[in-house]
């Protein structure tokens, strides 16, 4: 049982953060009992352990579903804030966050895959890949009628997989581990998933504490956020898995091992090739680390050398050869209205957009934007850059969907500051509307073009309000880089244990002064 003294403060905050609690656990409880009950994933025989008929009761209809289901996430989505609202104040320790998010998550984890069907088709891309099905040419379908390929979803049951082969692998590993039985595959898929949503839970509270950062906070931004807990716990996006591996990367990129740092995001973009624009910000902060154009330009060599082989040694590796390269762009063929770039297309002509021209001119933006960034490393640091490359990087994607937005999140968590904690809330709630729990997107209720015209208002209020101020923040003047002495090495053992002295004293003073200024429960 949580103890209360966990939660320090004033009686007032107490509550709010008990309120809080309690209003996660009903919202997520009541989209594990009737989410299955608004969507089309769920209407197969057998997909879960207990039954959905896939539409909802006839006593509610489905606009009130959806209402329904809409009023849920909104209490959730409350119920995160009047936590961070304490959080903000200093008054929750680390454990007493882990259990809300536990608790949060408990309704999630009995529930169906909720929001995205995506799942269902890993464990179908698994079972095809043991019948001998080469997945970069067809989709699982070609498996024939096996029990196991069922939850896919129709559009992908003959669509080459975009994924990467280590994944893909993983999941072949699974299927052939458990006897092809889908609900076993996904089970072993989801509890992979929670044991990496707690590996980036580690990661992201060292990288805030080495960027100086509050763990309390970086938690409940990254771990506790609505949006990573419906896409990692529900729905089981194998972004999560591609995360741990990139955090990792980045963590040890900062802890002094670069190179190493490159390989193991070269690993993660095993998973998915997004993972690569890490290994890129890693490799050009190596370089600018160097005294001299001509050091510069031998490390920026280095890096790259190591990133690309690395990249194609792994993929003779898997055995699989070149061809999920060219399945990359299948993701882009999807029309949706969450990806700013398709929204525009289709308000510029909804009868036959130019969807190909205003994907050009955003990969050629989105190419300026990310080399501008990757000039403010000296300044703004690894982490925060590579936070902003894939907020970039999901911008000006062909398509987006709103578990993307963990790339990002996760990153930004660790190290964000107000304006930038903003617009992550923002966001992460705005995502939250944007899916029905049958996967659905649910802006296409409006028809087309009203539904891209009101993404676009959405961008732009978020762009003109929170993007753009947050980064303005940060493009004072570069203070003089000093190649030979990264940032973010670790301190000498000497003065960490002076550091550790000073905390120790203040934490004391602090805690003597609190106990007769706040009364914990």
């Amino acid at each position: 049982m949580l103890r209360m003294r966990s939660v320090g403060g004033h009686p007032l905050e107490v509550g709010m953060f008990v309120v809080g609690a309690v209003l996660g656990v009903l919202a997520t409880g009541y989209l594990a009992v009737a989410g299955p009950n608004v969507g089309i994933h769920l209407q197969g025989n057998h997909i879960w352990f207990y039954g959905s008929s896939g539409a909802p009761p006839p006593r509610v209809g489905r606009f009130s579903a959806v209402a329904l289901n809409n009023m849920a996430l909104g209490v959730f989505a409350v119920a995160w804030l009047m936590v961070g609202l304490v959080v903000r104040r200093g008054g929750v320790a680390v454990r007493a966050l882990l259990v809300v998010g536990a608790v949060w998550s408990m309704p999630l984890v009995i529930a169906p895959p909720l929001f995205s069907p995506d799942a269902l088709t890993y464990t179908a891309l698994g079972a095809a890949l043991n019948h001998g099905v080469d997945l970069y040419q067809i989709g699982p379908g070609a498996a024939g009628q096996i029990a196991a390929v069922r939850g896919a979803e129709p559009s992908w049951l003959y669509t080459p997989s975009p994924y990467g082969p280590l994944f893909l692998d993983l999941m072949g590993g699974l299927s052939r581990l458990l006897g092809e039985h889908m609900l076993a595959v996904f089970v072993a898929l989801r509890l992979l998933t929670l044991a990496g949503l707690g590996a980036i839970g580690v990661m992201v509270a060292r990288l805030a504490r080495w960027n100086g950062r509050g763990v309390g906070r970086a938690l409940w931004l990254g771990v506790l956020n609505p949006l990573v807990l419906i896409s990692a716990v529900s729905a089981n996006h194998n972004d999560t898995l591609m995360m741990v591996v990139l955090l990792a990367g980045l963590l040890l990129a900062v802890r002094g091992h670069p190179l190493l740092g490159i390989l193991v995001c070269v690993v993660a973009a095993g998973i998915k090739v997004v993972a690569l624009a890490g290994a890129a910000v890693i490799g050009v902060d190596y370089a600018l680390r160097r005294c001299g154009w001509s050091a510069q330009a031998r490390a920026l060599a280095v890096s790259g050398l190591l990133a690309i082989g690395g990249f194609a040694a792994s993929v003779q590796l898997y055995g699989r050869g070149w061809g999920w390269v060219r399945t990359l762009s299948i993701p882009g063929a999807a029309h949706e209205p969450l990806a700013p770039m398709t929204a525009i297309a289709d308000v510029l002509n909804p009868a036959t957009p130019p969807t190909h021209l205003v994907g050009l001119v955003g990969s050629v933006v989105c190419a300026a934007v990310i080399v501008g960034l990757l000039t403010r490393l000296p300044s703004w640091g690894l982490v925060r850059v590579a936070a902003w490359v894939m907020l970039a990087l999901v911008v000006f994607s062909p398509v987006v969907w709103a578990w993307y937005l963990l790339w990002p999140v996760l990153l930004f968590a660790a190290i964000t500051g107000r304006r930038e904690t903003q617009m992550l809330v923002v966001v992460s709630i705005g995502m939250l509307f944007t899916m029905l729990p049958g996967g659905q997107a649910t802006l296409l209720l409006l028809g087309r073009p009203a539904g891209d015209q009101v993404m676009l208002v959405g961008i732009t209020v978020l762009v003109l309000f929170f993007a753009v101020p947050a980064a303005l923040r940060r493009l004072g003047p570069r203070p003089p880089h000093q190649p030979n002495e990264p940032s973010l090495t670790r301190p000498s053992a000497q003065s960490d244990t002076v550091d550790r002295e000073q905390h120790r004293r203040t934490s004391a003073t602090v805690h003597h002064s609190e106990r007769h200024r706040r009364s914990p429960l």
